[in-house]
């Protein structure tokens, strides 16, 4: 189940009593008071984050806060050879949900390489 609180209250250290939207999460949901789950200095910086961006982007603090994400890269691989295409036509799987990254940097460089691979594959044949 995904941990679940609004952000004031997680602020305000006490759980949350409201019904979780429908469709708002993959999976299962449980409200809880998420600073049980992180250290309190931790809990300290996210509350001081939280408001300072939602100076920017009004209302952002309204929000619904969810749990820890404990994985870092994808349970799968979809397989691709070393070109990067997969057994489907025109499919280059790329990146942490493809099971080749474990995170937004790796992931980045990753589809560059894929990208490089496609440009090769159908750059524009010269019609001199």
């Amino acid at each position: 189940r995904i941990p679940v609180q609004k952000f004031n209250d997680f602020k305000e250290n006490k759980i949350s009593d409201f019904n979780v939207p429908k469709n708002a999460f993959k999976g299962d949901t449980k409200i809880c008071n998420l600073n049980s789950i992180l250290p309190s200095n931790l809990n300290k910086e996210i509350v001081d984050a939280v408001l300072s961006f939602d100076k920017k982007i009004n209302k952002f603090s309204s929000g619904i806060m969810a749990g820890v994400e404990a994985r870092t890269s994808s349970p799968i691989r979809i397989l691709r050879d070393e070109n990067g295409k997969s057994n489907i036509e025109g499919l280059y799987p790329i990146g942490e949900g493809a099971g080749y990254a474990g995170g937004i940097t790796s992931s980045a460089v990753d589809g560059i390489k894929c990208f490089e691979n496609v440009i090769n594959e159908y750059k524009p044949f010269n019609l001199d």
